[in-house]
């Protein structure tokens, strides 16, 4: 008689109920999916939250910046545009980007030049503001070289700016500037 073994059993309102270790199992595991499942449907919905916004923000960069986007070339001094003013927000004049409007914009420029041995190479990009005489200096980079390469400089930053801002980009030495609009350019558009 040792070997017998008794099931639970409970009183529910005046009833007689067995439970089973099955059913003591079954509930254990219905109790960790639903622990489960509620954290894992809130991490799905931000999931799917962050996805529609990115979405927003790709359709809204696809309207701003035309896919189809012409290119106006300077060549004096180097200095290039790609994009079209209207959807940047710009315009182009004298060889400067004018702003529209104020707002965040991302200016971007990369040069190429080849320098001799010894020689500073200077890449900025500089605003001026019609009612002032002074060029403030954006972004720059400057590298000392040793011997006679061909140097390339990429600059790009977000910057708040106001209308009738002049952008113009300086670049030292300018008379070895390559005149090629895919290693030399000059742009801006409002984010």
């Amino acid at each position: 008689m040792a070997d017998v073994q008794y099931k639970s059993v409970s009183v529910k309102d005046g009833h007689v109920v067995v439970v089973s270790s099955k059913t003591q199992k079954s509930n254990k595991v219905r109790l960790c999916l639903r622990a489960v499942r509620t954290p894992l449907f809130i991490l799905m919905s931000l999931a799917l939250f962050g996805l529609s916004i990115e979405a927003y923000f790709i359709r809204r960069l696809y309207y701003l910046i035309n896919p189809i986007s012409t290119q106006t070339t300077n060549t004096t001094g180097g200095h290039h545009l790609i994009g079209n003013s209207d959807i940047c927000g710009m315009d182009y004049k004298d060889g400067r980007l004018v702003v529209k409007k104020k707002g965040y914009y991302y200016v971007y420029s990369k040069a190429q030049v080849s320098v001799a041995a010894t020689e500073t190479f200077l890449h900025s990009v500089k605003f001026n503001y019609p009612y002032y005489d002074v060029d403030v200096t954006l972004m720059e980079s400057n590298q000392l070289l040793l011997i006679k390469q061909n140097v390339s400089s990429y600059l790009g930053g977000v910057f708040y700016l106001h209308q009738d801002y002049q952008l113009f980009v300086k670049v030292f030495p300018e008379p070895d500037v390559q005149n090629n609009p895919f290693t030399n350019f000059f742009g801006a558009f409002m984010i």
